[in-house]
């Protein structure tokens, strides 16, 4: 695999059934949205031969560069008022090569709709970073940094319990749980202890 870069989410419409010793790939349908899983780390993406049975050769990034290039697309947006050709660049080298296409040529199918202003090209990276950075532990602060974590899981909750099969509404709970004492950690109470000058954070 190549360092720093992993499929996309939607390269993994399937899930491994073993039966009578043979496993098989078995897609999923339509109305199994909740019983999907992340496909990012799967070991038929290894390229080292032979595969060791126990542990594999994917490491877990610090940073990626895909990271790096959001992160430019969302400052030159958030600086300029809007996207300019640096934040339009940037964010479909992202998307053309999760796309699997030459990151250096326009693509269609692969770029970001063009002429979008500052709120939407915002909304659209949001997205971005959803897909492309999923499960490597960035979400949560993502969408407080965006102002966004209490109402998200807010959102969360209400479809899970409307939309999910009743044997995953148990996924709700920890949404439930979050509240606006989420948003910051404590401060430790040796600090407060040594400084009276430090007020505890809301909430702690």
């Amino acid at each position: 695999m190549t360092p720093g870069f992993a499929p996309r989410l939607g390269h993994c419409p399937y899930k491994y059934v073993t039966a009578n010793s043979v496993t098989t790939k078995s897609f999923y349908t339509g109305t199994q949205v909740y019983e999907r899983t992340i496909g990012k780390w799967r070991r038929e993406y290894e390229t080292a031969t032979p595969k060791n049975r126990t542990y594999n050769s994917t490491n877990f990034p610090v940073i990626r560069y895909a990271d790096v290039l959001l992160m430019k697309a969302e400052a030159e947006n958030e600086v300029n008022g809007g996207p300019n050709a640096a934040a339009y660049k940037a964010l479909n080298e992202v998307r053309r090569r999760g796309y699997g296409k030459a990151v250096d040529v326009p693509d269609a199918d692969a770029d970001a709709p063009a002429g979008m202003g500052k709120q939407d090209f915002l909304a659209f990276l949001q997205d971005e970073r959803a897909r492309e950075l999923a499960f490597e532990g960035m979400r949560k602060h993502d969408l407080i940094r965006w102002g966004l974590y209490l109402s998200k899981m807010q959102s969360l909750i209400a479809d899970i319990t409307t939309n999910a099969p009743s044997a995953w509404r148990y996924a709700a709970n920890a949404a439930k749980n979050v509240t606006a004492r989420n948003l910051v950690f404590p401060i430790p109470n040796t600090e407060i202890t040594v400084n009276h000058l430090i007020i505890q954070n809301p909430n702690w």
